[in-house]
């Protein structure tokens, strides 16, 4: 007999989708579906997709279930991704590896008679350094013309308004925020910029609009069902005239150039190529060395009790990460910076050696917290919360170059930790070895003033001093004992 899941002891996902609503239980996630949508969910589960595309590493694994949940009689069982990478965490690698994993997944759905109906970033996630699409809701049966070429694709424009022209700005060094591109007026307009310059000034934002929304409805005519064109165009005569001008064209195949090669988009994507510039820190790890201030680091984060997560604040190409990995018994390393050259480097070493332990991410510091809250994920400190919070050689620029205050930083800090930080402090500030004893700092900034600050929020738990610019200070979150929560 089913398990029936109390509602109240689920976390549900705002959703709209119509299929059903994905939820968390047990520390696992779910999918219910509405029954009636059961039939069609189970024909696709039963088509053999599911199974490729897992097979290709390209979806979570996905099984059905003994459990039931209030107006769900199948529910359905996904594999856990975690942390969640969101569009503003990629870097132009990892958004470029987003757009094919989009498009092969669409190439291999034609096969059994399936595409995607949405296209966004918020659908692809990042599992051991791989990108997959989630959203089992999203797929609808299509009209295949042969495998990879569809008669139309109902998720074509917002394919190319949020990933491909995105990566296209990209490219050419322009800092986009998917995240804000949610809004496809805007994201048409921006777009329309780069694909049709000329075009954009000539014409104006509304004229243009509807060109774009006349041209994506004609791509996918083949798509759109009859019934739907037959209501939407009812009430004129004129209208209803034109609708029949439509329906005996689609039987007839009269509409050209309304095929839509999923190939032929992915070699678009693999031509575009990141433009060559230099960046702040991006080299910053080229020359690295393993020195014995990182040995040290590295064996008294091994020695912190019960932590197997670690989370590290500019880290740049991820170098120290890399060390912790070697010398820890660490499950997973989260290495975040704001530097795109430096994460893209990573990323693809990762991805070169295979190896899934350490996540590499985008993320500023200063990045608001709860940007992600508008779009009904979770924000960032709860997506990478982790064990351990790695802070080195960067309070400084915190503290002396952005101005930031101590409540700030630390207050910062301590919602990504789950349990210790380990935090460097420059008693020398912003020193370089190439202008020695020529940069002052200001006077209220000595070890006195961090210490006191640190332990406003973290208890004390060690202190050593590295190298001449070097103390790494170790605390553990309040709450926290002995390594548990």
């Amino acid at each position: 007999m089913p398990t029936k899941i109390d509602t109240p002891d689920i976390q549900a996902r705002p959703s709209v989708d119509r299929n059903g609503f994905v939820f968390s239980w047990q520390g696992r996630i779910f999918r219910g579906i509405y029954p009636d949508a059961q039939q069609q969910i189970q024909e696709l589960l039963d088509s053999g997709l599911i199974a490729e595309l897992e097979s290709n590493n390209l979806f979570p694994k996905t099984r059905a279930t003994d459990y039931t949940v209030d107006g769900c009689s199948l529910v359905l069982e996904h594999e856990k991704i975690s942390p969640i990478l969101l569009p503003e965490n990629w870097s132009f690698e990892m958004h470029k590896a987003a757009c094919l994993c989009l498009l092969e997944v669409n190439r291999i759905a034609s096969k059994y008679g399936y595409s995607t109906i949405d296209s966004h970033g918020l659908n692809i996630l990042f599992s051991k350094g791989e990108p997959k699409f989630i959203d089992l809701g999203s797929f609808i049966k299509t009209k295949a013309l042969r495998p990879g070429v569809v008669k139309g694709w109902r998720g074509l424009q917002e394919f190319q308004q949020m990933m491909h022209f995105p990566l296209l700005f990209r490219a050419k060094g322009w800092d986009i925020d998917l995240m804000q591109l949610g809004d496809k007026k805007s994201a048409s307009i921006l777009n329309s910029w780069y694909r049709h310059p000329l075009w954009s000034r000539l014409l104006s934002p509304r004229i243009y609009s509807l060109l774009e929304y006349a041209y994506y409805n004609y791509k996918m005519i083949h798509q759109i069902p009859d019934e739907m064109i037959l209501d939407y165009l009812k009430y004129t005569a004129f209208r209803r005239f034109l609708a029949k001008c439509i329906l005996f064209g689609k039987r007839r195949n009269l509409f050209p150039f309304t095929k839509v090669s999923f190939a032929k988009l992915a070699r678009k994507i693999q031509k575009v190529h990141k433009k060559q510039r230099c960046s702040v820190w991006g080299g910053y790890h080229d020359k690295a060395k393993v020195t014995p201030r990182f040995a040290a680091i590295a064996e008294m984060l091994t020695d912190l009790p019960n932590c197997k997560t670690v989370l590290e604040f500019g880290g740049n190409s991820g170098f120290f990460s890399k060390i912790l990995l070697e010398e820890g018994n660490f499950d997973q390393i989260i290495c975040t910076d704001y530097d795109i050259n430096a994460i893209d480097k990573l990323y693809l070493e990762l991805r070169d050696i295979k190896e899934p332990r350490i996540i590499p991410s985008m993320l500023s510091f200063y990045q608001m917290l709860t940007r992600a809250n508008a779009h009904k994920c979770p924000p960032n400190e709860k997506r990478f919360r982790s064990d351990i919070v790695c802070c080195l050689a960067l309070t400084h620029h915190l503290f002396l170059s952005q101005g930031l205050s101590p409540s700030v930083v630390f207050g910062r800090i301590k919602k990504y930790a789950a349990k210790y930080v380990a935090i460097e402090f420059m008693p020398m500030g912003l020193y370089c070895s190439k202008y020695d004893g020529t940069l002052a700092t200001p006077s209220w900034y000595c070890e006195d003033w961090f210490r006191e600050n640190f332990e406003k929020y973290f208890k004390f738990v060690d202190r050593r001093v590295l190298e001449k610019n070097r103390i790494l200070y170790i605390g553990q979150v309040s709450g926290c004992v002995n390594g548990s929560e």
